[in-house]
């Protein structure tokens, strides 16, 4: 059997998924934050993207529904969103955690990878509601949380917490990111977003000064967590979700009759 074509998306199903205008998506573009397509435009065709690209994007919405530029939000998202791939593979939808479902895939279904086998399964649960709802979030759902506009940790409120490696006790997720210059009236220009590579002193594994340094840096972020006065979250698994099902529904006529703001 030849195996299955991929799916893949136009611009207008991707702003769709992401719940972005057009003069978004056209934005991000501008300024190098939209993800790649899979084909390029040739002959007067039109490009498409795949299922990864939708999920990026996807996020990139989701921040900036609750960030104040959609040049923050971009940048945020695309660097939370290069972390988290480099370590685990691609951004979790997580509906390969709706396990009820694997009895009614075929093994065409099963051999499957990649944006397919997402794809196909996304499609089987839509056929199966009394296993999947939309816009239904899961306690194991990726989510990003930015801590009184500095701090970004990332992961999944269901962890073991994680142990310092510093000896300041359990931090609930992953400390990611330390943001730089979002004060109030601050312009996204004047916003800068390091990775703890950039924040931490050279030679912050060693003991002395330096881990001294890097330890109280972490101290203050899981301080600030314990004692926020603004937590912005963001539900990254559960925004590709939506955004599976708003193409879902669009592409088979169906009325929407689930959250899509």
């Amino acid at each position: 059997m030849s195996p299955r074509a991929p799916v893949l998306f136009s611009a207008a199903e991707l702003e769709l998924g992401a719940g972005l205008p057009h003069r978004a998506s056209e934005f991000l573009k501008r300024e190098g934050l939209m993800p790649r397509p899979e084909r390029e435009a040739v002959r007067g065709g039109r490009p498409l993207w795949n299922a990864e690209a939708l999920a990026r994007l996807s996020v990139i919405g989701a921040i900036f529904s609750a960030s104040p530029s959609l040049s923050l939000a971009g940048r945020l998202g695309n660097a939370v969103i290069a972390e988290f791939v480099s370590l685990r593979g691609r951004l979790p939808s997580n509906l390969q955690h709706y396990r009820e479902i694997y009895q009614f895939l075929t093994n065409e279904d099963r051999n499957e990878k990649g944006d397919i086998v997402e794809l196909f399964l996304h499609k089987r649960l839509r056929d199966h509601p009394e296993i999947y709802l939309p816009s239904k979030a899961r306690d194991d759902d990726f989510r990003i949380f930015i801590v009184d506009r500095r701090y970004v940790f990332s992961g999944s409120t269901r962890n073991i917490p994680f142990a310092s490696p510093f000896g300041n006790g359990q931090m609930p997720l992953s400390l990611d990111f330390v943001i730089d210059g979002w004060g109030r009236g601050g312009g996204a220009d004047s916003i800068t977003i390091k990775g703890l590579e950039d924040v931490l002193p050279d030679g912050w594994m060693n003991e002395g000064h330096e881990q001294d340094i890097a330890k109280a840096i972490e101290a203050r972020a899981i301080d600030a967590w314990r004692n926020s006065i603004s937590i912005i979250g963001i539900n990254a698994s559960l925004a590709i979700r939506n955004a599976y099902d708003r193409i879902f529904d669009r592409r088979h006529g169906v009325a929407i009759g689930h959250d899509t703001s």
